[in-house]
């Protein structure tokens, strides 16, 4: 838990969390420099225990990917949005739990 508030907070500015629900880990890959990398991800349901402040943002992530843009998506349009198997499966765990 250490590791994932730390991560929450560097990509993210938000310090004050709440782990809710470790959530269904998945795996994807990719070839790189003519090497094939795996990624094993861990995924948690997490509640900010304070203000969220957007302007923190780190907008150099470790993949060398920027976050462009932040929104909030609600749970009938994140199917059309998400591309990936995984990730739609992931957000359906995200919408049952949360609808407990």
């Amino acid at each position: 838990e250490i590791a994932i508030a730390r991560e929450i907070s560097e990509e993210s500015g938000i310090s004050d969390i709440n782990i809710i629900k470790n959530l269904t880990p998945y795996s994807y890959s990719y070839f790189l420099k003519r090497q094939y990398i795996t990624h094993n991800v861990s995924t948690f349901i997490v509640r900010a225990l304070s203000d969220i402040q957007y302007n923190n943002i780190d907008q150099d992530s470790e993949g060398g990917f920027n976050i462009e843009s932040v929104v909030w998506i609600s749970s009938d349009d994140i199917k059309n949005i998400l591309t990936y198997d995984q990730e739609k499966e992931l957000a359906n765990e995200c919408i049952e739990y949360l609808s407990q």
